[in-house]
């Protein structure tokens, strides 16, 4: 029932489509993938992220947390009218056109300050831009991450090991400008989710959520998901890097079958080069002994 009211029962969903088409767009992928090969991925990001799968251990975390109390209080404030008009605006996907046409009415005519504080206000309390960004980055933190460890690795090269905490930062390096600027533009964003809201909706709404219930109850959802996106995050790396050895070993077969072809082929031809060269040899010597016969 919270997962439902508060928004995130479509989360499994939205973090498998958001990953494969981060996969495409991620800036670190890699740039040689045949079709074979970004196959192999797209499989792997729909084994780790099965949405009935997420959708299992996002219960199972929001479970872990349980109050009745305060989950009594939280369910009472989910099911207050201005949360479920809200939900039901944010619940909307919206196209990159219709945003586009937004943001051209909006160059023309901006948000009044008092209308984007609210919208920020609402976006502090509810996280939901710092949710987008952490999804938008599962794939590009996984890709990452792949190249630092892998099971059984630690054993084999311990001073790489022991250097992953350094790797760790550097991948946290590389990540945060790229999760800052996807947040900035979903803040942006906002902007359209609430444009059939008054100011006044919104206030309103901004109060409900910085309540004391409306901040512990948001709280527990985003540190629930995060929990989620950490354990996807470091399945997924796992699996890219074995299905990256499994394309390596794939690759490395067929070089080794194209040079053993290759082989044959020269064979065969050195041979067929020397049979012409015994036919010609044995022509001349037929054509000498003809010559000398006549003479």
């Amino acid at each position: 029932e919270v997962m439902k009211l508060g928004g995130v029962d479509r989360f499994a969903t939205q973090l498998r489509e958001g990953a494969l088409q981060g996969m495409e767009a991620a800036p670190n992928r890699p740039a040689d993938l045949t079709p074979e090969s970004a196959q192999a991925y797209r499989d792997a990001i729909n084994r780790v992220l099965e949405p009935d799968k997420i959708d299992a251990k996002l219960r199972k975390r929001i479970r872990s947390v349980f109050d009745p109390a305060r989950f009594a209080s939280f369910i009472a404030l989910l099911k207050q009218p201005i949360n479920v008009k809200m939900t039901k605006f944010e619940s909307q996907t919206p196209t990159s056109d219709q945003v586009k046409h937004f943001f051209e009415t909006l160059r023309k005519k901006p948000l009044a300050p008092a209308r984007q504080a609210l919208i920020h206000r609402i976006d502090a309390a509810g996280k939901a831009s710092e949710r987008g960004a952490d999804v938008s980055v599962v794939v590009i933190r996984a890709l990452l991450e792949s190249g630092i460890t892998a099971p059984g690795e630690a054993k084999e090269t311990p001073v790489k090991a022991e250097g992953a905490p350094a790797a760790m930062a550097a991948v946290e390096r590389k990540i945060a400008p790229i999760h800052d600027a996807v947040a900035m533009q979903n803040r942006a964003v906002l902007a359209y989710t609430y444009r059939n809201a008054s100011d006044a909706e919104l206030k309103q709404y901004a109060t409900l959520l910085e309540s004391d219930t409306g901040r512990w109850g948001m709280g527990m959802l985003s540190g629930a998901i995060k929990a989620v996106l950490g354990d996807a995050t470091n399945e997924l790396a796992d699996e890219i890097k074995r299905v990256a050895a499994d394309q390596r070993k794939l690759k490395q077969a067929e070089s080794k079958k194209e040079k053993e072809q290759a082989a044959a082929d020269a064979r065969e031809l050195k041979a067929e080069a020397a049979d012409a060269a015994a036919e010609k040899r044995a022509e001349e010597k037929s054509g000498h002994a003809a010559a000398t016969e006549t003479s």
